[in-house]
């Protein structure tokens, strides 16, 4: 009860931008893992687990690794904000990809394969 009513009051000050921000990275250090799902255009979901510490290339890597041909590929949030080339040596804390996030994936190229994921990672879809 003292805990809500101290969310509460918290909630009610009047606090500038830096408090603000403050307050939401103490929040935010509280996790040391999270939960990244790539939503591809079939409607796949390809899931992984990473540090908070990691770099976002990582993530890039991850789904490059489990792709049936390699190409230029987009990863946007559900604000439709891109993972850009800036982006791939922030990690995924500074980019605020914690506790979890769904990240939708698009080929940039016309020609893109109608299967994106690789043989090995659809196997191992059907097999769980």
């Amino acid at each position: 009860m003292q805990n809500r009513s101290e969310r509460m009051e918290t909630l009610m000050q009047l606090r500038t931008k830096a408090m603000r921000e403050k307050e939401e990275q103490r929040e935010l250090k509280k996790y040391r893992y999270t939960l990244i799902r790539v939503r591809f255009p079939d409607g796949i979901l390809l899931q992984g687990t990473f540090n908070v510490y990691e770099k976002a290339r990582s993530v890039r890597e991850f789904v490059l690794e489990n792709l049936s041909c390699e190409g230029e590929f987009s990863l946007k949030n559900a604000l439709g904000q891109e993972i850009t080339s800036e982006d791939e040596d922030s990690t995924l804390l500074e980019l605020k990809l914690v506790p979890a996030v769904l990240l939708t994936f698009a080929w940039r190229q016309p020609d893109a394969p109608a299967s994106f994921l690789s043989p090995e990672a659809l196997q191992l879809l059907q097999s769980a």
